[in-house]
């Protein structure tokens, strides 16, 4: 919101027409908020105050994440006695924000092509650990071949690309 009155003005920078200029963050506190107005100065004079803008600098030692997960892994048996269970672990890599969750699905190998056996299902996990999923009550079906596929998400909300584990075949 636009405020009249009076404001104590740093000038930040001085430049040309057209020059673009930011603030180094790494000047400022972390995990501090700042307001911003910002007026113009020219030949013809000065403008009124911009409108606030309210910003928050990051935690002290965290860039911020614009980078999905690392090496999302899926270990899967090659078979499974059980035509009730199916168990995999998931793994990825973040440096940056961590992995806050896996989200995954079962899906059947058929003869019309791939059917989803489960619908997509979240496990939120801690960062740097991996993921053991047992997924049992199923109805497989002895001699089919089924596979997870799984994606990661950060803490910055970014996802990989899904994966699929190797084929396991129930006998």
């Amino acid at each position: 919101t636009r405020r009249k009155g009076s404001y104590n003005f740093i000038e930040v920078y001085r430049s040309a027409a057209y020059t673009w200029y930011y603030i180094d963050e790494s000047i400022m506190e972390p995990d501090t908020f700042y307001q911003y107005i910002v007026k113009f100065v020219n030949a013809r004079g000065v403008s009124d105050p911009s409108d606030i803008v309210r910003l928050k600098t990051f935690p002290k030692n965290l860039l911020p994440d614009r980078t999905p997960p690392l090496n999302l892994t899926i270990s899967a048996p090659f078979s499974v006695l059980s035509t009730a269970n199916l168990s995999a672990i998931f793994y990825a890599d973040d440096p940056e924000s961590g992995v806050v969750s896996m989200d995954y699905r079962i899906l059947a190998l058929t003869y019309s092509g791939v059917t989803p056996v489960t619908e997509w299902r979240t496990i939120n996990c801690s960062p740097g650990k991996g993921v053991i999923v047992v997924c049992a009550g199923l109805n497989l079906k002895a001699g089919m071949t089924y596979y997870f596929q799984a994606y990661a998400t950060n803490g910055a909300g970014l996802r990989t690309t899904s994966r699929y584990s190797r084929g396991i075949t129930v006998r």
